[in-house]
């Protein structure tokens, strides 16, 4: 992975991923996504603000509250949309969990068609996949929600609706039982049912579960309470069980905004994103090698067909090495514990070049700034540092 300054939106073609049947649509859609981490406060007036935005002036946006259990749904996102939507329409589809029915019915699949932009709700992201992307084929309604795509329109989502934007899917699991027992159902979950979306079983804690996606997103896997809830090791054996390049790990309250035109995926939250690039991995000796992490922020921008990071014109490049303390702690303990990841990458240019480590039961994380690695903060802001291109190994104990 390179960094360009400065910062510029890359253009990349592409072509559509996913075969829609008998339903043809244009190869390159012209629409957004925008995949929030979870916990999306209503004040966030960055993401909500930014998505009706892309809703258009005269838009219609439509809630699908698919993913939730909870009573009246999509009722509460709804009433933050609202907030946002200016004279824009806003109406809850009737597409929840009870209602696999409905996303075979024409006149609702009309309705969706009939939005500029539509955002999921948070909940389990299998009850999405079993109404939308039924056993006995793609739906009607999910159809309907390509051709808002490839229209130009926007599909947004939190939580659920963000691990239901890739094909395929991240269903659950925990970081270390990942890296000891690798997926559950391997790859071959991408072509199954999924899973729902929680950390433990009977015996105890999971490893990370593979379904079929949405497939909206077609630069890699997404997750989402990325850095609060420690999710790193589980993205990691998912992508190295998929075979795919780069995952992007969506911080919660934060979002990226993907215009799928150009390819362009644009962080918004302070270290709103972790990019996670397997593509000079290697593994032996049960070791993972060589896997580069990339902290990013509010404004930084990923080309999603190269991987290349574009650091926000507001950051400047800092030193790699500072001159860190006298005393260089060789291990912090908690590897997955909220936050720790986004602790340890910020502290990396501090301590002088050294490696800073983590461990779980298992297995030593260990963080280095090579000559790949860079350093950028805003002068106002020093505290909050984009870092592009830390190696991570993950070695056994």
């Amino acid at each position: 992975m390179t960094t360009w300054r400065p910062c510029a939106w890359a253009a990349a073609s592409m072509a559509v991923l996913l075969v829609l049947g008998a339903c043809s649509r244009p190869a390159a859609p012209s629409g957004h996504l925008m995949i929030a981490g979870g916990a999306l406060a209503d004040d966030n007036a960055l993401v909500w603000g930014r998505f009706a935005e892309l809703s258009g002036e005269a838009g219609v946006i439509g809630v699908v509250p698919t993913a939730t259990g909870v009573a009246n749904p999509g009722r509460s996102t709804a009433e933050t949309l609202t907030r946002y939507a200016g004279s824009r329409k806003v109406e809850i589809l009737p597409l929840t969990k009870d209602d696999a029915a409905n996303a075979m019915d024409a006149d609702v699949a009309a309705r969706v068609r009939a939005c500029t932009a539509l955002w999921f709700v948070g909940g389990d992201q299998s009850r999405i996949l079993a109404v939308f992307r039924q056993g006995t084929g793609d739906s009607p309604a999910y159809r309907a929600s390509m051709e808002v795509l490839a229209a130009g329109g926007v599909i947004g989502g939190s939580s659920a609706g963000a691990a239901m934007m890739s094909d395929p899917m991240i269903t659950g699991g925990t970081s270390e039982a990942s890296l000891v027992k690798g997926a559950r159902n391997g790859a071959k979950g991408a072509a199954a049912g999924a899973e729902p979306d929680t950390g433990e079983d009977e015996d105890g804690p999971r490893p990370v579960g593979i379904a079929k996606g949405m497939g909206y997103f077609p630069y890699g896997l997404t997750d989402q309470h990325f850095l609060q809830r420690g999710r790193l090791g589980r993205l990691v054996v998912a992508l190295e069980e998929t075979d795919i390049q780069r995952g992007y790990g969506v911080a919660e309250n934060s979002a990226i905004d993907v215009a799928l035109g150009t390819g362009s995926i644009t962080v918004l939250g302070d270290a709103g994103m972790l990019l996670v690039d397997m593509s000079g991995a290697k593994r032996s000796d049960g070791a993972r090698r060589g896997i580069r992490l990339s902290l990013l922020s509010t404004g930084d921008v990923v080309d999603g067909a190269s991987g290349k990071v574009s650091v926000s014109s507001a950051r400047k490049e800092m030193a790699k090495r500072m001159g860190g303390p006298v005393e260089i702690p060789s291990t912090m303990p908690e590897a997955w514990r909220k936050n720790m990841i986004t602790r340890l990458l910020r502290e990396l240019p501090g301590f002088g070049g050294a490696p800073l480590k983590a461990s779980d039961a298992n297995y030593q994380i260990v963080l280095t700034a090579d000559e790949r690695t860079t350093f950028w903060a805003d002068p106002a802001r020093p505290s909050e540092v984009t870092v592009v291109d830390a190696r991570m190994d993950i070695v056994p104990k």
